[in-house]
């Protein structure tokens, strides 16, 4: 059982650490261990507990996640922490962007996205903190969703930190920070 616990600890460490990576370096991806075959599971070990809420939109490990965490659930507008298997702008406008004096009780959006997603992608010019100059990304996101996540994060501290990920483990980090124009 030690050996066990010492193992999600080091894994909680290790994706809690690949979060705060691509959060660091907007448009760069990194690698997500998974746990008990999903890395949504692995993420919301390594994110979840008790005293933070969360919302779940439509995804079959909710109730696994929520067992396993003890996060309470709460809808969009309250949640600290939102999950959603697709990227969908209105999530992203009614999320909490925090209060000029509680910045801090703004939401983290994770969003899933196909693998092999080709379709309604958004090419992107990336400026900001944790990049030098510009960087090109590609979000596998309507032009629609960029919008609304511009229109969330103009008014900073306010706003959202954004996660993408896919099944494979891979997660793309776009922080309130990061500047974003749509690209063509």
């Amino acid at each position: 059982m030690a050996i066990s616990q010492l193992d999600l600890e080091k894994s909680n460490r290790f994706n809690f650490r690949v979060c705060m990576d691509v959060l660091s370096r907007p448009g760069t991806t990194g690698k997500i261990e998974p746990l008990f075959g999903s890395p949504l599971n692995a993420l919301a070990c390594c994110l979840l507990y008790p005293e933070v809420s969360s919302f779940f939109e439509d995804t079959e490990e909710e109730q696994q996640i929520r067992a396993l965490t003890g996060s309470p659930a709460a809808a969009v507008e309250e949640a600290e922490y939102l999950f959603c298997k697709t990227p969908d702008p209105v999530v992203v406008k009614e999320a909490s962007k925090g209060t000029f004096v509680s910045p801090e009780l703004s939401a983290t959006l994770f969003f899933m996205i196909p693998t092999a997603q080709r379709s309604n992608t958004t090419q992107l010019i990336l400026s900001g903190p944790g990049i030098k100059t510009t960087r090109a990304a590609t979000l596998p996101v309507d032009v629609s969703f960029v919008e609304a996540l511009i229109e969330s994060n103009t008014m900073f501290p306010l706003g959202v930190d954004c996660f993408f990920l896919n099944e494979n483990g891979d997660i793309l980090g776009m922080p309130r920070t990061t500047r974003i124009e749509v690209s063509g």
